[in-house]
């Protein structure tokens, strides 16, 4: 079937009927995008959809070797840890036990990070300096009378900008909602409060999580490893606040990537849970069929002590899954036993150098062997569909965020920025059959990608494609091409898995030939976050990755 491009009047004509009011210039550049993204999906051929996938998620549970490190890849102007303070969560939740500091005292030292390093990277967008240091003087109280919440208890953590905080703004990044003041917390930042966290920032992002962009209302979020480069997104400030030690960390939210991308381009560990572990209430939705919320930390440890607070079920989230939370801290004893005998895949499609950078598969292969010689056993499987991933969920998170935000499209479209406005009046005309294409070939792909856990554990592959890039420098799309181009583009390594539900952590596993930091992709079973921190911490405790700290510090 001849598939024919549609034309400016034409789509002039599907917005008018949209209820969305756009420019004849905007329109020009939503054709591109229509035009790119049914030449891309009208094609694939979906074949049968499976109708029984395997290790099915059980719907009726939702309710309303010696170190492997390449020394000639370790940057020599990089700073190792040992010649700084220690601020990861497990040392400073240590201290605060033993009373060698208090959670004031620390509190301060991390405001004044934040004042001398925010200026240089714009991570945040408001730091909540009163309130703070109040929180924490009641948490010293309670420390001094012997109660201690959990391990978390008196640590600051900072929170992404599309989830709430009361009292607070919950802005999504975008200027539209700098006065929506958010009467109660988030689920997740409840949770925290519960286990002793003492809520210090909110965190900059890309506007509504929605669309790649360089405009940002509060400043442009600069990668520490090279200012020059994009720290990833949506979760940017997220995850340089942990990686510069602003906040020892941090809450973010991923729908195709945006936890473990910008974990992977700052040097940090980032985990996208299952969907359904961690709730969702209180938080802005990209795409409610793939949206999860979950921790930045700087080792795997402190992704542990952040997941055993967050996690969990919630009457307030209908997706949210009744299954109990395991002891994810403390089973990380049991990773040198766990690891042997794991059988992992490495999926040959996500390997390949037609896309990913050569240095980025030595990383990742050589993080493979580290597993190995720990009594893994790796292998090579073959999974063709994934290379559908990026078309798919573009199509659906695009198509899902305009029909949930209505009324934001039809009153405010003209006030989003640039490329944000002009993805999402592009989602509200993309035809019926195309999302409904993307809605087969996301079955198919997860199916696909849940079939080989029925011989495997564990799946490897890279965070992203090379290090740090230079950000786009044009705000506007140009042609259908340059949009096939980035159609094929991030997040291709991490949206297969968002579309499948499962979880996923990225964790630091070299530098490229530029110093910049690489990502290995560890991902589970649905539910089983308790294996992939595992192997991560085996990882981690084999390697010396996490130890070096960006030149910005």
């Amino acid at each position: 079937m001849d598939i024919v491009d549609l034309n400016d009047t034409q789509i002039l004509t599907l917005a008018q009927a949209a209820g969305v009011s756009i420019t004849e210039s905007d329109a020009c550049e939503v054709k591109h995008q229509i035009n790119a993204i049914i030449q891309m999906i009208e094609p694939i051929d979906v074949g049968k959809i499976p109708t029984v996938e395997p290790l099915p998620i059980d719907l009726s549970e939702y309710t309303n070797y010696d170190k492997t490190s390449d020394p000639d890849s370790k940057p020599s102007i990089l700073l190792e840890s040992t010649d700084h303070p220690k601020f990861s969560l497990t040392e400073l939740a240590k201290n605060i036990r033993t009373k060698q500091t208090s959670a004031t005292e620390i509190l301060k030292i991390f405001l004044k990070r934040i004042d001398s390093l925010n200026p240089k990277l714009s991570a945040f967008t408001d730091v909540y300096y009163e309130s703070s240091l109040a929180e924490a003087k009641r948490l010293d109280d309670e420390a001094q009378r012997g109660v201690f919440r959990s391990l978390l208890h008196g640590l600051p953590v900072g929170i992404k900008e599309q989830i709430d905080v009361a009292g607070r703004a919950t802005t999504g990044g975008s200027l539209i909602f700098k006065t929506n003041i958010t009467p109660d917390d988030a689920t997740v930042v409840s949770k925290l409060r519960v286990s002793g966290a003492v809520i210090i920032v909110k965190l900059n992002m890309m506007e509504f999580a929605i669309a790649e962009t360089i405009e940002f209302p509060w400043g442009t979020p600069l990668n520490p490893w090279n200012t020059e480069r994009t720290p990833g997104g949506s979760s940017s400030g997220s995850a340089i606040a942990v990686a510069t030690s602003m906040v020892p960390a941090t809450l973010g939210g991923d729908t195709g990537g945006s936890i473990r991308m910008p974990a992977a381009l700052c040097g940090i560990v980032g985990f996208r849970p299952t969907y359904g572990r961690v709730s969702r209430a209180g938080s802005l939705s990209a795409c409610w069929s793939m949206d999860t919320l979950g921790p930045f930390t700087k080792t795997v440890s402190d992704c542990a002590l952040m997941m055993e607070s967050i996690s969990g079920f919630d009457k307030r989230d209908i997706y949210s899954n009744k299954r109990s939370v395991p002891p994810y801290f403390r089973k990380l004893d049991k990773s040198e036993h766990k690891v042997k005998g794991l059988k992992i895949a490495l999926i040959s499609e996500l390997l390949s150098p037609d896309f990913v950078e050569p240095e980025v598969i030595n990383a990742v292969e050589n993080a493979a062997k580290v597993f190995e010689v720990n009594g893994a056993k790796v292998d090579r499987i073959s999974v063709p569909r994934v290379k559908d991933a990026g078309i798919t969920h573009w199509t659906i998170c695009f198509t899902e965020f305009a029909q949930a935000n209505k009324r934001l499209l039809q009153n405010h479209l003209q006030e989003l920025t640039h490329m944000v406005k002009i993805a999402v009046a592009t989602g509200t005309i993309i035809p019926g059959g195309a999302y409904y294409k993307a809605l087969q070939l996301r079955e198919l792909i997860k199916h696909d990608l849940l079939k080989p856990f029925e011989d495997f554990d564990l799946i490897l592959t890279p965070t992203m494609t090379s290090g740090a890039q230079p950000p786009n420098s044009n705000v506007h799309t140009n042609s259908k091409e340059e949009v096939l181009e980035g159609l094929h583009g991030a997040p291709k390594l991490t949206a297969p898995f968002n579309l499948a539900g499962l979880p996923g952590l990225s964790i630091p596993c070299g530098f490229t030939s530029e110093k910049l930091p690489i990502g290995l992709q560890i991902v589970g079973k649905p539910f089983d976050e308790t294996t992939v921190l595992q192997a991560a911490y085996l990882y981690e405790s084999n390697t010396d990755w996490h130890t070096y700290y960006p030149p910005i510090y």
